[in-house]
């Protein structure tokens, strides 16, 4: 996919360069191009600009498709969430291995399993089940969720208010290149889940919330 759209950016400058150098002859002493070429030659640009830009975005989806899922004896696809566990003494997260669909977004796949919650008693659940991912973005070495505000239904106290940020924080940062999370809820930023900690920056992982 890459080489294909590679090669057809790499004919449709040639070309252009051929029509500039080829017109040359024809160009008048003023040095401006007719009104015919240069109209073709900002559409050549155009497609060019274009096709740059899917070019691009396909990178971006090749790297998130062969990010972070594993392929288990089954031959699915599985990534790595975390889900909450209250001990006498601490907050933890503990990741647990999920199956995604194989045309899905890996990391949408994992939030997704997130709203769809643990399959014991023993570990808590993150997000509620009618929770809505407005959007995924993904920017470096960001991830920026978008998420409705029913996001905030499991996040009470400062307890629970830590093990729903540390769980989408360490879900996510479970993807190579991915180093930090911005959580929006209802596209703005800085909104507090519970009320007890600051959105307004990414978050790095919680690696002492990992038993």
């Amino acid at each position: 996919m890459k080489s294909a759209n590679s090669g057809v950016i790499l004919i449709l400058v040639l070309v252009l360069v051929m029509m500039v150098g080829c017109s040359e002859a024809d160009t008048p002493e003023n040095g401006e191009l007719p009104e015919a070429l240069a109209e073709e030659i900002d559409r050549l640009e155009s497609q060019v600009s274009n096709l740059e830009g899917e070019l691009e975005e396909l990178r971006r989806r090749i790297h998130r498709l062969e990010a972070s899922p594993l392929i288990g004896d089954d031959g699915q696809l599985k990534v790595v969430v975390y889900f909450g566990l209250v001990t006498a003494d601490r907050i933890l997260t503990v990741p647990v291995l999920r199956e995604i669909g194989e045309s899905e977004d890996p990391i949408l796949g994992a939030l997704e399993a997130l709203i769809l919650g643990p399959s014991t008693d023993q570990l808590s659940p993150i997000l509620p089940p009618h929770a809505r991912i407005l959007d995924l973005q993904v920017d470096d070495d960001i991830v920026t969720v978008n998420l409705g505000d029913e996001a905030a239904d499991y996040a009470t106290g400062s307890a629970g208010e830590s093990m729903v940020i540390g769980s989408i924080v360490n879900t996510l940062t479970e993807f190579p290149g991915i180093g930090r999370v911005r959580i929006l809820v209802e596209g703005e930023a800085g909104v507090s889940l519970g009320g007890h900690f600051d959105l307004d920056e990414p978050l790095e992982r919680f690696d002492g919330m990992i038993p």
